[in-house]
Order: structure tokens, then C-alpha cells, then sequence
């Protein structure tokens, strides 16, 4: 076995259920390689090219994966709860089912990832691009998304009770079924939105864009709707 080959082995073992014929496939290139040994040896791999990487399963618990580029990824099922990933690129990374809890997330890219019932509760996701992205029935409650890009994502079905969308951008976004009982989505743009069926009780949409939204079947008992246009 070579020297890669043997590096490759043990993060496979690390990692646990990370597929060990993918992590040698993809670790051909220098670059990759290197940041592959460096997250084996610490733990961690801020500003690292880590693009495509096959860490399904990977258990990365509290990792520094601060400005990393994570871009196409396979991360589904993965376990990063307070995993540091501020200001990384995961776009169009597919993140399913992948523990989240208290992440911090700020300032990254996710847009057009994939987020199938994602752990984001707590985390920390002001000002993060998650634009196109699928986050279906997904837990984001008492995250905080102040100021996040989430125009023309889908969230139906996501749990965001107390979740923090003031100022966030969620025009076109599909939030039907979602719970936003006592959301803050103070300045939020929800032009275009579907919010049908959607549960608004307690949630403050005060100073709220909500033009041309479908609000067909919601609950909006308790909301907050000042100066919502």
C-alpha cells in the first residue's frame, strides 16, 4: 500500500463510515491530499481545498473548517455539531441528514447545496448565501439567519421556531408547511414567497415585504404585522 494509500486508510478509520475507496479516488491531487492529512493529523483544515471530498458519515465534531473550500462535497449524514465553518464554501454540497447543531456558519456559502433534513438548530448562519438551496424538512430553530440570502430556497416542511431571519432576503423561497412560530423576520423580504400552510403564530413580521406571498391557509394568529407592506 502507499504512503497516500496508508494516510487515506487511516482517516477512512477516523472518519468511520467516510468511504475509503472514495477518500483514494479523490485524493490524487496535491493539494486535496495534503488537506485531507492535515484534517487527519489535527482535526481541523481552515482555508483548505477540500473540493468534491467523499466525508459521508465523518464524525467532525467542534472541526476547524473556517474558509475551507468544500465546494460539491459529499458530507450527507455527517456529524458537525459546533464545527467551525465560517466564511467556507460548500456550494452545491450535499449535506443531508448531517448533524448541525450550534455550527457556525457565518458569512458561508451554501446556495444551491443540499440540506435534506439538516440539524441547523442554534447554528450560526448571519449573513451565509444559502440562495437556492433545499433545506426540506429540516431543523433551523433557534438559528440565527440575520441577514442570510435565501432567495428562491426551499424550506417546506423545515422547523424555524425562534429562528432569527431579520433582514434576511427569502423572496421566492418556498416555505410552505414550515413552523416560523415566533420567528424574528423584522426587515425580512418575503416577496413571492409560499408561506401556504405555514404556521406565523408569535412571529414578528413587522416592517416584512410580503408582496405577492401566498399566505393561503396560514396561521398568523399572535403575528406581529407592523408596517408589513
Amino acid at each position: 500500500m502507499s504512503e497516500l494509500a496508508s494516510r487515506t486508510y487511516r482517516l477512512g478509520t477516523l472518519l468511520g463510515a467516510a468511504s475509503l475507496a472514495g477518500l483514494i479516488a479523490i485524493a490524487s491531487g496535491e493539494a486535496l491530499a495534503g488537506g485531507l492529512e492535515e484534517l487527519y493529523q489535527t482535526g481541523h483544515c481552515p482555508n483548505c481545498d477540500l473540493k468534491g471530498v467523499d466525508l459521508y458519515g465523518a464524525s467532525l465534531w467542534r472541526a476547524n473548517l473556517a474558509a475551507a473550500d468544500l465546494s460539491g462535497s459529499e458530507m450527507s449524514q455527517s456529524g458537525l455539531r459546533k464545527a467551525n465553518l465560517a466564511g467556507a464554501n460548500l456550494q452545491q454540497a450535499r449535506l443531508s441528514s448531517a448533524d448541525m447543531l450550534g455550527a457556525e456558519l457565518s458569512k458561508s456559502k451554501l446556495n444551491q447545496a443540499e440540506l435534506y433534513k439538516v440539524n441547523l438548530s442554534e447554528a450560526d448562519l448571519r449573513a451565509a448565501d444559502l440562495s437556492g438551496a433545499h433545506i426540506v424538512d429540516a431543523d433551523l430553530s433557534g438559528a440565527d439567519l440575520t441577514g442570510a440570502n435565501l432567495k428562491d430556497a426551499v424550506l417546506a416542511g423545515s422547523l424555524l421556531v425562534g429562528t432569527v431571519l431579520e433582514g434576511a432576503d427569502l423572496s421566492g423561497a418556498d416555505l410552505s408547511e414550515a413552523d416560523l412560530k415566533g420567528a424574528k423576520l423584522t426587515g425580512a423580504k418575503l416577496s413571492g414567497a409560499n408561506l401556504i400552510a405555514a404556521n406565523l403564530e408569535d412571529a414578528d413580521l413587522s416592517d416584512v415585504d410580503l408582496s405577492d406571498v401566498n399566505l393561503s391557509g396560514a396561521n398568523l394568529s399572535g403575528a406581529k404585522l407592523d408596517a408589513a407592506e
